[in-house]
């Protein structure tokens, strides 16, 4: 037989029974609810790269001043005397400096590139600074700014031969007295007759020795003017 519990008893039975009904769920005592699993940490991302510093250009060089020519005006920048010509050679440039003249000036008039070519070696070799022009039309052009101190003349060439230029070139007072040395394949009488009546001073025929040509140029190059004579 069930033992009946006193009040104090029953009522704390009451209270047990009440909590129960009203309580979800009733924690038991010491256990520790299993700990959720820890979610993988988020991998850092790469850190972006630094884009390379631009590399800063080479300050350019600056070329050596040249020479005051007599007349005052200075020489244009950059190197003079061979090594500066032979530097405009390889570049496919003209050689002479308007302005600056520490060097005599050739210009050769020939409608080949080779011959010109060649020809501009030779003569920046033994020192001197050489203007290129292909034609008549060409050379009459440049002579509007560079006024050579002797002119190497094909006969044959498009547009104005040798003929006709050299007949422009002793028509015009700014130019009449340039020497005018002309060289060609035409050797016969007849050309270097009318040659010589135009006012050219020297003719060459193809092939031509160097030492020779070189020599007539030295001689009209630097020929003492009359105004340059002492008393």
């Amino acid at each position: 037989m069930a033992k009946s519990m006193d009040f104090p008893q029953k009522k704390k039975y009451l209270e047990t029974i009440q909590e129960v009904r009203t309580t979800e769920y009733i924690a038991v005592p010491g256990i520790t609810g299993e700990k959720g699993e820890v979610g993988a940490v988020g991998a850092k991302g790469d850190t972006g790269l630094t884009g390379a510093t631009g590399i800063t250009g080479a300050t350019g060089l600056t070329g050596a001043t040249g020479p005051t020519g007599a007349s005052g005006i200075q020489g244009a920048t950059g190197a003079t005397g061979a090594t500066g010509a032979i530097s405009a050679i390889n570049a496919g440039g003209t050689v002479a400096v308007p302005g600056l003249r520490t060097q005599p000036i050739v210009m050769v008039v020939d409608d080949s590139l080779t011959v010109r070519r060649v020809t501009q070696r030779l003569l920046v070799r033994e020192g001197y600074q050489v203007v290129l022009a292909k034609d008549g039309i060409d050379a009459l052009e440049q002579l509007q700014s560079v006024t050579p101190d002797i002119m190497l003349v094909d006969i044959e060439m498009p547009r104005m031969d040798g003929f006709d230029l050299t007949r422009n070139v002793r028509g015009d007072a700014r130019s009449s007295q340039i020497p005018i040395i002309m060289i060609t394949s035409r050797t016969a009488d007849k050309h270097r007759n009318y040659a010589a009546e135009l006012g050219v001073n020297e003719y060459f025929g193809k092939p031509y020795r160097e030492e020779e040509l070189l020599a007539a140029i030295e001689s009209f190059v630097h020929k003492v003017a009359p105004a340059d004579i002492q008393p």
